[in-house]
This record gives C-alpha cells, structure tokens and sequence, in this order.
C-alpha cells in the first residue's frame, strides 16, 4: 500500500531523518519552538536524545571552533567538573538569562509572516502543523500588537 505523498513533508534540514510525516514534523518544530538554544552563562540538563539518559547539569559555555577538535560546547557543573557536550543531545534551560534581541524583521515584515502562519494555520487546522503555526502567528500579532492594526511601511 503506498502511502499519500500529501500526508508527508521533508525534513531535510534534520540530518539522518528520513522524511518525516506532517504531525512528527510539527513535534520536531515545536520542541524548537519552545526549547531555545541556551546561551552563556545558563543552567542546563542535558540528556541523551535517544535514550533519555541524563548526562549532566550546570553552566552552558559555547566555545567556537576548537583547533584540538573538542566539543565546541561544555557544560560547568557544580562540582567544578567540565563535561564535553556530545551531538545528539536535548537541552533544558533550567535558569534562563534575559535574552535581548536585535530586530530582525521590521514590522511590517513581520505582519506578513504572521498573516502566512495564520493563513497556514487554517490549510492545516485540525493538525499539529496548523496548531504550530497559528500559535506562532498569535505570539507575533501579541508581541507588536498587530491586531489593532497593521503597521505602516
């Protein structure tokens, strides 16, 4: 029986992942969604992605391209111990540090985006895609107070 090339969407940017259906699709992009990378200085747990295991907690410190070919990231934990963080990992930040960010999209850029995500939304209600995709349109709209009305170019 061969299966709906409708119901699947490429993963392509997840190395090693064949295509993925739409609802684990959506699972993968709302783990993004709502497990941002950490930044210096936060407290995290890492765990093993496949697995579960836990592999240790304490301060995250990113460290760019090591000439010795170490782990480009580590983990400083209470005892005074520096873990290697391997790939394959999940994080949780368990103390996140404020996060200014510059803007990337003007306003009226992101009007657009979060009228496309709610017009997704609605291609795909009723699925985790569309749930996705409106709950990010919502935080947008919220987050510039679109609703009231559209910004000006």
């Amino acid at each position: 029986m061969e299966q709906s090339t409708e119901s699947k969407i490429v993963a392509k940017h997840i190395p090693g992942n064949p295509d993925l259906p739409r609802d684990d699709y959506a699972d993968v992009l709302s783990w993004h969604y709502q497990h941002g990378d950490p930044q210096d200085g936060e407290r995290v747990r890492v765990f093993l992605r496949k697995s579960g295991d836990f592999v240790a907690e304490g301060t995250w410190e990113y460290r760019r391209a090591q000439p010795d070919g170490s782990s480009e990231a580590v983990v400083h934990t209470d005892d005074q111990d520096t873990v290697a963080v391997p790939a394959g990992v999940r994080l949780e930040v368990v103390q996140a540090l404020p996060r200014p960010r510059p803007p990337v999209l003007t306003a009226s850029e992101l009007y657009v985006a979060a009228e496309l995500l709610e017009e997704l939304g609605a291609v795909y209600a009723g699925e985790k895609l569309g749930e996705l995709a409106s709950a990010v349109a919502e935080k947008i709209a919220d987050g510039l107070d679109l609703r009231k009305s559209p910004p000006h170019a």
